[in-house]
C-alpha cells in the first residue's frame, strides 16, 4: 500500500472509531500528527470519492464515514460494460460488466493496457477503431454505434463520450 492510501485508510479508520459523532479537521490533524492543510486536502479527496461525508457545525466541519456506497462500488454495479481511457487510449478503469461481457479473464490486469492491445474483436473492427481515433483526436465522431459479432450474432450497442 502506498503512502497516500495508508493516510486515506488511517483517516477513515479514525472516523469510524469516532462515528457517529464525527471529527473536525483539527482533531484529525492532532490524531494523525499532520498539519491541518494536509488533512483538509486528504478529506477533500475522500469526500469527492464518496468515502466520507461532511456536515457544518457552526464554523467547524465535522467529517464522518459516508453512509452511502462509494463511487468505485457503484461503478461496478452498473449493468452496462464501461471502459474509461486516458489521453493515450490506455485503460484507466473498467467495471465488472465490461470484464464479463467481453470475456476477459478475471486474473488478467487490464489497467494501463492500451485499448487496442486487448485483442478483442469489438475493438479491432475498422469502423470502431476509426471512431475511437476520431474521439481521441477531438474530431467529428459517432456517439452511438452497433457491432454484430459474427461468431455469436451478439449485438453490441456502443456509446462514446469524451470526458476531458
Amino acid at each position: 500500500m502506498n503512502e497516500y492510501q495508508d493516510k486515506f485508510s488511517r483517516i477513515i479508520d479514525l472516523l469510524k472509531d469516532h462515528s457517529p459523532r464525527g471529527l473536525s479537521i483539527s482533531a484529525l490533524a492532532r490524531e494523525l500528527g499532520m498539519n491541518r492543510a494536509t488533512v483538509s486536502k486528504y478529506l477533500e479527496v475522500l469526500q469527492s470519492s464518496g468515502d466520507v461525508s461532511m456536515q457544518r457545525f457552526g464554523r467547524s466541519k465535522l467529517y464522518t464515514p459516508a453512509p452511502r456506497v462509494p463511487l468505485s462500488e457503484l461503478f461496478d454495479r452498473l449493468s452496462n460494460a464501461i471502459v474509461i481511457l486516458d489521453a493515450d487510449l490506455h485503460i484507466l478503469m473498467v467495471n465488472t460488466s465490461f470484464i464479463k461481457t467481453l470475456g476477459i479473464h478475471r486474473e488478467r490486469n487490464v489497467i494501463g493496457v492500451p485499448l487496442f492491445d486487448l485483442n478483442l474483436r469489438i475493438f479491432s473492427d475498422p469502423a470502431i477503431m476509426r471512431n475511437i481515433e476520431r474521439v481521441w483526436q477531438s474530431g467529428t465522431y459517432l456517439s452511438d454505434m452497433q457491432y454484430i459479432e459474427d461468431s455469436t450474432n451478439h449485438i453490441y450497442h456502443i456509446e462514446f463520450a469524451p470526458t476531458g
